[in-house]
């Protein structure tokens, strides 16, 4: 679950790596939280919402001051180039305060009455992620949190086929593999301000847009089952060094690091090494005796 986000994140250890690190860690939580208890969530408090949010930064201790708070200070919905550093503003939130909070009280209201009865949960989901980003309730992380949300609203549904397959599908990757359309379509919706009014948005790009990408996630489950076929067919030794990536996703692992942990001779870490890397379940990063090994999500 948490480990989608751990792809998301990983092209950014080479700019920070630390803040890299703890971000796909409290995704990894908040997503366990939402697979696992999405039915208890349900109805929705804005207490929910707030210590989703602490989860999702509690092991970046610069946040320590405003994780599971409301923002006290304006901040925007970004798309940012990470090769150039341009930043485009895509839209400017509701301002911190007495503002912020009657519309969080506005939307969670909303979703609690209008999810139960509405024949389609993926306009629901929509409608509620977007108003939560046009919001932009806390100082940082929403985009994250809002991404998770959406699974929740699938999750959260009474149509039995659509909570069976949401838990088996990457749609957060699919969002990220198209995050320039994404944030065109957010601006879309919103021609770049916050609206009181919740009905003078246009959801409709985003609609279309989320739904192109549970296609897409929906299409990858053969990719997934011929993965699942391959891990069956590996070697003891094989799933042995696989169980130490999968026990630290977000961890790049030394050939020592293994030999450590799994008490296997060097020479037996390596060659499984070689063929999880060859299968392409692992990553081989660096050369020689500086290289590190990462989990393929």
């Amino acid at each position: 679950m948490g480990r989608y986000y751990a792809e998301r994140e990983r092209h950014k250890l080479s700019k920070d790596r630390e803040r890299s690190i703890e971000e796909v860690v409290g995704c990894r939580d908040i997503l366990t939280t939402v697979y696992t208890r999405a039915d208890n969530l349900f109805p929705l408090t804005e207490s929910t919402l707030r210590a989703l949010h602490h989860d999702l930064l509690k092991y970046y201790p610069a946040a320590n001051y405003y994780a599971g708070q409301y923002k006290t200070v304006t901040n925007r919905v970004v798309s940012r180039n990470h090769e150039t550093g341009e930043e485009h503003t895509v839209l400017e939130p509701s301002e911190p305060g007495v503002i912020t909070a009657m519309a969080m009280s506005a939307l969670v209201d909303w979703y609690n009455r209008t999810l139960p009865d509405h024949p389609w949960t993926l306009l629901v989901a929509t409608e509620f992620v977007f108003r939560f980003l046009a919001i932009h309730p806390f100082q940082d992380g929403n985009g994250r949190l809002g991404r998770a949300l959406f699974i929740m609203a699938l999750l959260q549904t009474e149509d039995k086929y659509l909570k069976g397959i949401v838990p088996f599908i990457a749609i957060d990757r699919h969002i990220e593999q198209n995050r320039a359309r994404y944030y065109t379509v957010l601006h879309e919706c919103s021609q770049g301000q916050y609206r009181a009014d919740p009905a003078a948005y246009t959801y409709e790009p985003l609609a279309w847009f989320l739904l192109k990408m549970v296609t897409a996630a929906l299409a990858d489950i053969e990719v997934h089952r011929a993965r699942y076929r391959n891990q069956q067919q590996l070697s003891e030794t094989a799933q042995t060094v696989i169980a130490c990536f999968k026990a630290q996703p977000e961890t790049r692992l030394k050939v020592s690091d293994i030999v450590i942990t799994t008490d296997l001779p060097r020479r037996t870490v390596q060659y499984a090494l070689k063929q999880l890397t060859e299968k392409g379940f692992l990553q081989r990063m660096g050369q020689g005796a500086g290289s590190r090994y990462q989990l393929v999500f």
